[in-house]
């Protein structure tokens, strides 16, 4: 391959190969990076096709007359229509200088959006970095839209993979269709597969539209799956007309484990929780929310908003900020230190609590909330206690945080390492000399 630059012609033909069915491009079983590839984003600053390259509609002067023609556009996002099921080898490789905007596409408005659309596939040791680029979604007549940094609809399997530096992941626009779901998320709108050994770096905001279906999460906006080894950092903004979660909106009887948030500052719904807005079951283990801001819903909780069905917590530490807060809007809204509130029509689902440690400052907003658990239905579905921890001052309660965290999470402890990343000021189960991407 030739510059970074220059390379951005083989996605083209790559992308509408696969999306326009050409050959026997979708008889290939696997596709491999081999070298950085800048796809001339620069953050939607200025003219397009003159300042920036809009990666929803590529140009590129195939023919070398100084023109790019018609027919010389395309859409880079592979499988926006037809789902990508090829398995695909970044080898270490970057994906670089990002921006996807079809609020200004001609007559394209997907319903998958990302550098990639619909998944089935594989997909391995792979950097991303937009520099500051943005994912901006016109709903169009969509009556469901999936949108993320990494992909639209990501099933299948996903490792050692980077993401970074992404300005805005929003949608705009309405329609008269009927609102069937809208999913917004930083690594993509909705996963179904295995997810591990996976960093999202960076974040401004992420924003899912108004509707009675409308989910936002740092990672997802809708989880099914298992995800393990997960670390997200620096996040400044999640909302969501409905669910809205520091790691995913909405989230159905899956597993997590190993996973840490590190420095989200503000999140706003209705059901919304420092880790997942909804929960319908799940087992949760191993997962550390440290320096946590605001929350804000109808049903909120420092870890999770809404419950309606059995569900596991176990081995969780949570630290505040000193000025967090958790606030309930509305009549009737209830918030927890922990959890928001548990359906009142599955009261005989058991919500199983093991090893929860909660540290927020003395005196806080969040210490003069009663409850750690806003609202726990009818009869007696809470099993198991949460422990509180209450600081004098910013610096002790990390400190108190930190010795807890490192003395629980050792290997002679028989549980997962957890790694301090001091210059970064965050936490990661992964092993960062060694993440097999190069990244």
């Amino acid at each position: 391959m030739g510059s970074d630059r220059e390379n951005a012609k083989e996605w083209w033909y790559f992308a509408d190969g696969w999306n326009n069915n050409k050959g026997d491009i979708r008889n290939i079983d696997e596709f491999r990076l081999v070298g950085d590839i800048d796809f001339q984003g620069n953050k939607g600053v200025g003219e397009v096709g003159k300042d920036w390259q809009n990666y929803a509609d590529f140009g590129i002067d195939l023919d070398g007359n100084g023109t790019i023609d018609t027919d010389e556009y395309t859409s880079m996002i592979v499988g926006d229509r037809n789902s990508f099921t090829a398995n695909f080898d970044g080898q270490g490789y970057t994906l670089k200088n990002i921006n996807i905007d079809t609020t200004i596409t001609r007559n394209y408005k997907p319903r998958y959006v990302g550098i990639f659309g619909n998944t089935g596939g594989v997909f391995k040791n792979i950097n991303v970095d937009y520099i500051g680029g943005s994912v901006t979604v016109d709903i169009g007549n969509n009556s469901r839209i999936f949108a993320g940094g990494f992909a639209g609809g990501a099933g299948g399997t996903f490792f050692n993979i980077t993401l970074n530096n992404i300005n805005n992941i929003s949608s705009q626009g309405n329609n008269n269709f009927n609102n069937e779901g809208y999913y917004i998320g930083g690594f993509a709108g909705g996963t179904q597969g295995n997810f591990f050994n996976i960093v999202l770096n960076n974040i401004n905001n992420i924003n899912s539209p108004k509707g009675t279906e409308s989910h936002a999460g740092g990672f997802t906006g809708h989880a099914r799956g298992t995800y393990t080894n997960i670390t997200l950092n620096n996040i400044k903004n999640i909302s969501s007309h409905q669910d809205a979660g520091g790691f995913a909106g909405w989230i159905e009887d899956e597993k997590f484990s190993n996973i840490t948030l590190n420095n989200i500052e503000n999140i706003d719904g209705s059901s919304v929780g420092g880790f997942v807005g909804a929960a319908s079951g799940g087992i949760h283990e191993n997962i550390i929310l440290n320096n946590i801001g605001n929350l804000s819903g109808y049903s909120v909780g420092g870890f999770i908003g809404y419950i309606n069905v059995e569900s596991t917590f176990k081995n969780i530490y949570i630290h505040f900020k000193d000025k967090a807060t958790i606030t309930a809007k509305g009549d009737g809204a209830t918030a927890g230190k922990f959890l928001g509130a548990t359906s009142d029509y599955y009261y005989q689902e058991v919500v199983e609590l093991s090893n929860i440690n909660l540290y927020y400052a003395d005196g806080s907003q969040i210490a003069e909330i009663k409850d750690d658990i806003g609202f726990a239905g009818d009869g007696d579905i809470i099993k198991g206690t949460i422990d509180s921890h209450p600081y004098s001052n910013e610096q002790d309660g990390f400190t108190i945080f930190k010795k807890d965290v490192e003395n629980f999470f050792k290997e002679e402890n028989n549980k997962p390492q957890i790694h301090y990343n001091k210059e970064g000021g965050y936490y990661t189960f992964l092993d960062e000399t060694n993440n097999g991407n190069g990244g």
